[in-house]
């Protein structure tokens, strides 16, 4: 515990040396970087190098998952596009089926019709019986993008 609250504050005070060594090394446009590469050029850990990436994303820095890495939103391929599309709904898959699964559940113990309306309005967009969603899965694993690569 005590080597995440250092790890954290070893970020909050060295963030700003630590985006520009992440760009310089984001910047090169045919290469991507992993975790690993970036926690060596920064001399933090793995997991360390995870949590400056995500807090970089959060103050705005353009970096994406790549295929083989982060990548600089502007340097990224069709590749890492499709990539990393593919991860968010599939990770977005998850908690719709998730949320899907446990409805009935969760209805039982929201008791006024009034209720029940807002729950689902809450819901709706983490169902599967959204169509938009179901036709986007459709699109993402059709032949044409397996063929890209």
């Amino acid at each position: 515990m005590s080597r995440s609250i250092s790890a954290r504050s070893s970020i909050v005070k060295q963030f700003d040396g630590y985006c520009k060594i992440v760009m310089k090394l984001l910047s090169k446009k045919s290469t991507s970087a992993s975790a690993r590469d970036i926690a060596r050029e920064c001399g933090i850990s793995v997991s360390t190098a995870y949590l400056l990436i995500r807090k970089m994303r959060q103050k705005g820095y353009a970096i994406e998952s790549g295929k083989y890495g982060y990548v600089l939103a502007s340097n990224a391929t069709l590749q890492d596009d499709v990539h990393a599309i593919r991860r968010a709904l599939s990770i977005f898959s998850g908690v719709r089926l998730a949320t899907s699964v446990c409805l009935n559940d969760m209805a039982g113990r929201w008791p006024k019709a009034k209720d029940k309306q807002m729950l689902l309005t809450m819901t709706a967009p983490m169902t599967t019986n959204n169509s938009l969603f179901s036709k986007s899965i459709k699109t993402i694993h059709s032949d044409e993008i397996k063929r890209l690569f």
